[in-house]
């Protein structure tokens, strides 16, 4: 039996799967370029991509969190 708050959630995982899509999206421009020579520009990098993977990370804690509150 579905509750009332099914497809909210529905739409919540929804809308935080996008997000998640689009933080690989707009990260990826800087990863398909050529690594800085510089070890401050090599740690921005790294700088960017330890944002994304923490940000990526937290949605998918949250997501599967709320996945565990449904059923089928």
């Amino acid at each position: 039996m579905r509750s009332d708050h099914e497809p909210d959630r529905h739409q919540l995982l929804t809308n935080m799967l996008l997000e998640a899509g689009q933080l690989m999206e707009d990260a990826s421009p800087e990863f398909a370029m050529q690594l800085p020579e510089r070890a401050a520009g090599v740690a921005a990098r790294i700088d960017i991509l330890e944002l994304t993977v923490g940000n990526l990370v937290a949605l998918t804690t949250a997501a599967r969190a709320l996945l565990r509150g449904t059923s089928d």
